[in-house]
């Protein structure tokens, strides 16, 4: 639009110049007097000046022109370097989250594994206790089947088989003092009798009713009377240390 203008402008001023120069030119001979200039003539200069102002404007408003649009460029090319810069701080952003989340599912799966290890260890624990826990009443067993008569099988086997080994070493010190594993001691003053000193000697009952002649009837009447009142053999054997029986 404004190039058409120009153009137009450029015209005008032509046929204004060409008007100024065709009344300019002289029309008299030589040594006469120059004519006189017009009004026309006047007019015609009024718009050549006008034209060149014009001109002078477009000219302005065309540099202006350029001058914006290199800055719209520069705005341009500014707006997309810093829509780049956000989508990078944005995915960066999304990785970083990323990586936390892989880590945080690391750790707690590391936890479960930890977990499950203990649990496995535990649980192996309690079937090694539950064997052993087997072995000792297997050996009960066989020590009670092959029980009779007088000796009743061996009595200290059988305490050494439901014990640890502390605590039938706190027994064995304990009724070795009291009757010296004798299934038939009897203490004549008190009446107490057996293995472990029961008094009277027929509460033993409560175990079998071969308590007279059958040791490892006694020793597990004794084993039951002192968990019942000293929690261990041990117990029984400190009391009895301190007080002379128990």
């Amino acid at each position: 639009m404004r190039s058409r203008l120009r153009a137009g402008l450029l015209g005008a001023a032509s046929i204004g110049l060409a008007a100024t120069a065709v009344t300019a030119a002289p029309t008299t001979t030589a040594g006469a007097q120059p004519a006189p200039i017009t009004s026309t003539d006047l007019a015609a200069r009024d718009a050549a000046a006008r034209v060149s102002r014009s001109l002078e404007r477009t000219e302005i408003v065309d540099h202006r022109d350029v001058v914006d649009k290199k800055a719209i460029r520069k705005g341009r090319v500014s707006a997309q370097r810093a829509a780049h810069h956000r989508a990078a701080v944005r995915a960066a952003k999304i990785l970083a989250a990323k990586k936390r989340a892989a880590a945080r599912r690391a750790a707690e799966r590391a936890r479960q594994l930890r977990l499950e290890h203990l649990a496995a260890e535990r649980a192996a624990e309690r079937r090694a206790a539950e064997q052993r826990a087997q072995q000792r009443r297997a050996a009960s067993t066989r020590v009670h089947s092959t029980s009779s008569g007088v000796t009743g099988g061996s009595p200290r086997a059988y305490a050494r088989s439901v014990l640890d080994a502390s605590q039938f070493a706190c027994l064995d010190s304990l009724w070795n003092r009291e009757s010296g594993w004798s299934v038939h001691a009897s203490n004549p003053s008190s009446g107490a009798y057996g293995i472990p000193q029961a008094l009277p000697g027929s509460k033993m009952a409560s175990a079998g009713s071969d308590w007279r002649t059958n040791g490892v009837t006694q020793v597990k009447w004794g084993l039951s009377y002192i968990r019942s009142v000293y929690g261990t053999p041990c117990g029984a054997w400190a009391h009895s240390q301190s007080n002379g029986w128990y």
